[in-house]
């Protein structure tokens, strides 16, 4: 044999043994890999169909006097006991392991390894009592079966949770739920804190808006377009009307004050330079003007007085004396009318 050959033969060999690992079920000798496989697919679907069209009115049933005859399950008898006894027994949580069969049994058509499948059953059978816990919990009179609604497995958990917890025994079976989810599905609850961010990206404008400035230009457009009209002055108490009266008239005080002092300094200021230009008047003659232009406290008074401001002038307490203490009035001098003034009745 040539060597082309034997290399394409040695190539062929190569790719049926590659194809036997990759693939299980693309194997010449595993024939009862693939019938094991297409019998737990179709026990699978029989028992997926028969939950799926479950009637409470079909035999066993405890619900009706008279069962339906035939059974409307789509399965038959069979299918109608099967989804009876499920059903009253773990609720409608028995669809986390009638899911998690089905994935498994699809990674193996496909070829890809799951590790852990006994595990991740464990997980989808946690998940199972935990569906039907919560369901015991919020909606204890919703079920498929009459008197069993959570299944007699959660309800007996549920009830013992709740006697000893009370309202914390939901939160026992979320933290139920969210273990068996890990230990049945670990990749997917890993990436569903990134899909629920990327499902929510389209509102990503909302935070990223800067809305203090939208706000303040909208609050200017409004008061723009509705003015607001002018307020009237509160009402002061006299207290403060004093007080803002007597700094008004301080205020004042002091304006002239200063103004007088500037213009004593004025004149001082021009009489100085006639008295350096004329050197016989004596320097006593200056000091004198200044002390006329400066006014004395009482003529300050007097020009306070005149301003149009009330000053907070406070008269000296009177001492009250005997005579300013009302008394009883003396009515011993009073001559009451005479009987013949009134009138006949």
């Amino acid at each position: 044999m040539s060597k082309p050959a034997r290399n394409a033969s040695a190539r062929t060999r190569a790719s049926e043994d590659d194809t036997d690992v990759t693939s299980p079920f693309l194997g010449n000798g595993l024939a009862w890999l693939r019938a094991a496989w297409v019998l737990a697919a179709g026990g699978l679907a029989i028992v997926a169909l028969a939950l799926a069209s479950f009637n409470s009115a079909d035999p066993p049933t405890t619900a009706v006097a008279i069962p339906n005859s035939p059974p409307l399950n789509l399965c038959g008898k069979f299918g109608a006991a099967i989804a009876h006894r499920a059903y009253e027994l773990f609720g409608i949580g028995v669809w986390m392991p009638i899911c998690y069969i089905g994935t498994l049994l699809a990674f193996f058509a496909v070829g890809r390894p799951m590790t852990h499948p006994f595990v991740r059953l464990i997980g989808a059978c946690v998940m199972m009592v935990a569906v039907g816990g919560l369901h015991n919990e919020w909606f204890p009179s919703i079920g498929p079966v009459t008197g069993y609604q959570a299944g007699i497995v959660p309800m007996s958990l549920s009830l013992e949770l709740h006697e000893h917890f009370g309202v914390g025994a939901s939160l026992l079976f979320l933290m139920m739920l969210g273990v068996g989810a890990i230990v049945m599905a670990d990749t997917i609850v890993a990436m569903l804190p990134g899909a629920l961010a990327n499902s929510f990206e389209f509102l990503s404008p909302i935070w990223k808006t800067d809305w203090s400035s939208a706000t303040a230009s909208l609050r200017e457009r409004f008061s723009s377009m509705f003015p607001q009209p002018a307020l009237a002055t509160p009402t002061r108490t006299p207290r403060a009307r004093r007080a803002a009266a007597a700094a008004t008239a301080t205020a004042i005080a002091e304006e002239d004050e200063e103004e007088v002092e500037e213009e004593a300094e004025a004149e001082t200021d021009v009489d100085t330079d006639e008295d350096v230009n004329d050197n016989d008047a004596p320097s006593s003659e200056f000091a004198e003007e200044a002390t006329r232009k400066t006014l004395s406290d009482d003529a300050l008074r007097e020009k306070i007085a005149k301003l149009p401001v009330k000053m907070n002038t406070k008269s000296p307490a009177k001492t009250a004396t005997d005579k300013d203490i009302p008394r009883t009035p003396d009515y011993s001098g009073y001559q009451f009318p005479a009987i013949e003034l009134l009138e006949a009745p």
